[in-house]
């Protein structure tokens, strides 16, 4: 707006166009007058003041007279028949009215206020929309810190309630396997019923108050009383159970759970090293689990803590062989092939990331080929190991092999404490 307002005045003319007839005070020279017909003597007339010659020379300078002359042509003297224009408060018999044309300007007062009031709200104009501008702008900002703002409370928030979510569930997990020990019993009890089949093993199951779900080998049908879901994956109702179940090889272990279930591994299908590593804290809880799991369920069962990262300690312990034999080193290896059942006879217990001689030493005493018996828990990312499974810092467990993850029990206080505590002497020797 403003700029047009510009460009509208350099358009329009800066001289006077066309005339306008006016009424003034006129004074006629005269020709035979015994007057002074001087400036001077008409302005001490008509003016009461001599000095105001110059005032009327100036409003008839640049007037010409019917003789083609103008009162600036001449000092002193006017000629006769000349009509002065004189001012508004001169009087006298010889001042008359008297209508003239006058230049017609074409700056007029009304015009000049237009063209500033159009010149002012364009100015306005451009101030208000830099303004609002600015405020959007600003507003913008303000709502892009305040939905910042807004969802990392949300996240946060959220993250909370996930937390607390992930306590109850353990908090609930702790009681539940502190007074129900039958989701081994329904492992057991499935385990038998596909005892049948030699081409089928029952490894794993997920157990609420209603079913009992197990992880098997592959197969296409599944025996009556189960639903076939996949090929690896069996339904039931929860099962009868015997003690005719326990076969005194199988090693069923709470591994955690989630939604109202819980979830059992076999442990006798362990071919080596469990390794569990991501958070610290949480891993050492899982070992804690496991063990304790193991002595509730086979009290004679040894469980060894390794205290230094020394290979020789993990020959020692398991054959009772007081030095590590002048054997090649081999470095670990993943085992691709799938673990067969084998009765555990004691387990070695690491609570640190362990050294690559102490891994190698690990794997090769408690693979199955070595005949020892043993398996080993280790508190770290161990390369080689048959399972691995990563603890996170909210206390759930990832494992990979189920394809799940689970939520591990708070550290126990009560049954399983005391199990673990009853365990034989051999069982918790720490060197």
């Amino acid at each position: 707006m403003a700029l047009l307002a510009a460009l509208a005045l350099s358009l329009l003319p800066f001289r006077a166009t066309g005339s306008e007839t006016v009424t003034v005070n006129a004074y006629v020279v005269q020709a035979d007058s015994s007057q002074d017909e001087s400036l001077e003597g008409i302005a001490e007339r008509t003016l009461r003041d001599p000095r105001r010659a110059d005032e009327l020379l100036a409003l008839n300078r640049s007037r010409r007279q019917a003789d083609g002359l103008a009162p600036g042509d001449i000092t002193v003297q006017a000629r006769a028949g000349w009509v002065l224009v004189m001012p508004e408060d001169a009087i006298g018999p010889d001042v008359r009215p008297a209508r003239l044309e006058v230049p017609k300007p074409y700056w007029t007062g009304p015009l000049v206020l237009s063209l500033v009031a159009a010149v002012g709200i364009g100015l306005l104009t451009v101030v208000l929309t830099l303004a609002l501008l600015a405020r959007q702008d600003a507003e913008s900002r303000i709502g892009a810190a305040a939905r910042r703002i807004r969802d990392g409370f949300r996240r946060r928030l959220g993250a909370r309630r996930a937390r607390r979510a992930v306590r109850i569930e353990r908090d609930w997990l702790r009681r539940t396997l502190d007074t129900d020990r039958s989701g081994a019993q329904q492992l057991r009890a499935a385990m038998a019923s596909a005892a049948g089949d030699p081409n089928t093993d029952v490894y794993a199951a997920e157990v609420d108050s209603m079913t009992t779900t197990v992880r098997v080998s592959s197969t296409e049908s599944a025996p009556e009383g189960w639903t076939w879901v996949d090929d690896s994956t069996w339904v039931a109702e929860r099962l009868p159970v015997s003690t005719e179940d326990n076969d005194g090889v199988a090693l069923p272990v709470h591994v955690g759970g989630s939604d109202g279930r819980v979830v059992l591994v076999d442990f006798s299908r362990l071919d080596g090293v469990l390794s569990v590593s991501g958070d610290p804290g949480i891993a050492k809880q899982v070992l804690d689990h496991l063990v304790a799991e193991v002595a509730c369920e086979r009290p004679e069962v040894p469980v060894v803590r390794l205290a230094a990262d020394d290979p020789q300690q993990v020959l020692s312990f398991v054959t009772g062989t007081p030095a590590w034999p002048d054997t090649p080193q081999r470095s670990p290896e993943v085992f691709a092939s799938a673990a067969g059942r084998r009765r555990i006879e004691g387990v070695l217990l690491v609570p640190f990331d362990p050294s690559p001689t102490t891994v190698a030493a690990l794997l090769e005493v408690c693979a199955s080929n070595a005949r020892t018996g043993w398996v080993a828990l280790v508190c770290g990312e161990v390369l080689g190991a048959h399972w691995l499974w990563r603890a996170h810092r909210n206390g759930s467990l990832e494992l990979p092999e189920l394809g799940t993850t689970v939520v591990v029990p708070h550290p126990a206080k009560g049954r399983h404490a005391r199990n673990a505590s009853t365990a034989p002497p051999q069982a918790s020797t720490e060197r």
